[in-house]
């Protein structure tokens, strides 16, 4: 699935109807994206999960897959860029659910792989701080998480 583009090379609208027509479908195309980045097509899965953040707006789950798919691409600094607000913008709560936890901790990886990538080792070692710090109050844990830190390819959904 492609953008399409006008003769100017102004984005179509369209393509984000083709992509995520409604909320309906919206589940269909998240899978249908997921399935592209399990496989390897980060630039595919990217464009779907990008159309879907200008449908529906941002979402935590949504915006740390297109930050994986850009750290997968090698554009670390996009991946920053995309995931540092969301984070920075989330409450400390500590009654979090599981899966908001596990989404948490999923998005703090892909920004510590995106800063080591990118040189910033204190910032990437502040990030595994925090969430081996994290793991210890919750019920998802991390094994080995230094070991892990440059893998996160098991970190799609």
């Amino acid at each position: 699935m492609m953008e399409s583009f006008d003769n100017e090379g102004t984005r179509d609208p369209r393509s984000d109807a083709i992509l995520a027509p409604d909320a309906a479908t919206s589940s269909a195309s998240l899978d249908t994206a997921d399935l592209h980045a399990q496989v390897g097509d980060y630039g595919s899965a990217l464009q779907i999960y990008e159309a879907l953040r200008r449908a529906t707006g941002p979402e935590l789950g949504l915006v740390r897959r297109i930050a994986y798919c850009q750290e997968r691409l090698g554009r670390y600094r996009q991946a920053l860029e995309t995931l540092e607000p969301m984070l920075q913008a989330l409450p400390d709560v500590s009654d979090l659910s599981t899966d908001e936890r596990r989404e948490r901790v999923r998005a703090r990886l892909v920004l510590g792989k995106s800063y080591l990538e990118t040189g910033s080792l204190p910032r990437a070692s502040a990030e595994v701080s925090q969430i081996k710090s994290r793991g210890r109050d919750s019920v998802f844990r991390i094994p080995r998480i230094n070991n892990r830190l440059a893998d996160t390819s098991s970190n799609i959904r």
